[in-house]
């Protein structure tokens, strides 16, 4: 028999989302992250009545699930890099039209022989950082929402458990990539190119369509203003090749410091490519 889903559950205010939480369930998310990294982000209270709206989070048999209680009828979302659309992605990968991989360096299989160091800034969901790993990339990700960190480790801890998955160079931090971005280290220790996808609240409505979009925003909330710009060029000062902005399709171009970058266009997609300053 099964053994019973514990969960708990969040929603929106003021300033900081509630979370519901058994005793249990808490101390499995402080087994990750320090109780005031979680203090600072979420109102902790006691598991109560069914909240009417915000997100759900369960521990079940198959691993962490995040519902949206907000009557769309969707399915819990739940991050799989064992099995699901990122791990046939993964697969198929070999002999699909990739835009990403072909701006990370080369095409195809060369890719895993030339593979460069990758910072991904803005982690989130992980899809992006679990194919650029996937393609042999060394990747280190970054991510300051606790909630958002502790999912993906929990799902890249299943993926690593599994015998028959494929060994991944992927690395998880906690925190605010800028905080990393060290003048004192050598140059030859910098990642080649800064992967940056940030989630901000001039992109239109239309772009978190998405379950998983939606659950990001829900979570995350909107940046300061002007926070994007800083992020590039910082960004851009420290790799040593380019820095890669994901943008939807038909989103503004960010001029950082009067450099305008340029792009590669796909289906819903866009990257734009900013050069370096730290050139070796």
């Amino acid at each position: 028999m099964p053994a019973r889903a514990r969960s708990l559950s969040l929603r929106r205010v003021s300033e900081l989302p509630l979370l519901y939480a058994d005793a249990d369930l808490r101390a499995e998310l402080e087994a990750r992250l320090p109780r005031a990294v979680w203090e600072a982000s979420f109102e902790f209270r006691a598991e109560t009545a069914e909240p009417e709206e915000g997100f759900r989070l369960r521990k079940t048999d198959g691993g962490w699930e995040l519902e949206v209680l907000d009557g769309s009828g969707w399915k819990p979302l739940r991050i799989d890099f064992r099995k699901g659309p990122l791990a046939v992605r993964r697969e198929r990968s070999p002999v699909m039209h990739e835009p990403l991989r072909d701006l990370l360096q080369g095409q195809g299989p060369a890719l895993a022989k030339q593979a460069p160091r990758v910072w991904d800034g803005t982690l989130g969901l992980g899809e992006d950082s679990f194919l650029m790993a996937s393609w042999g990339c060394e990747v280190v990700s970054f991510e300051r929402n606790p909630l958002l960190f502790f999912l993906v480790d929990r799902a890249l801890a299943a993926y690593r458990a599994d015998a028959a998955a494929p060994p991944l160079k992927w690395e998880l931090r906690f925190g605010d990539v800028r905080s990393h971005f060290d003048a004192s280290l050598d140059v030859a220790r910098r990642p080649e190119i800064i992967y940056l996808d940030p989630m901000y609240p001039d992109r239109k409505k239309a772009a978190l369509g998405t379950k998983e979009l939606r659950v990001v925003k829900g979570v995350v909330g909107n940046a300061p203003v002007g926070e994007e710009n800083d992020l590039v060029a910082r960004a851009m000062s420290f790799a040593t090749k380019k820095v890669l902005l994901k943008r939807p399709l038909h989103a503004e171009t960010l001029v950082v410091e009067g450099r305008a970058p340029q792009a590669k266009l796909g289906r819903s997609t866009r990257w734009d490519i900013y050069a370096a300053r730290s050139r070796p």
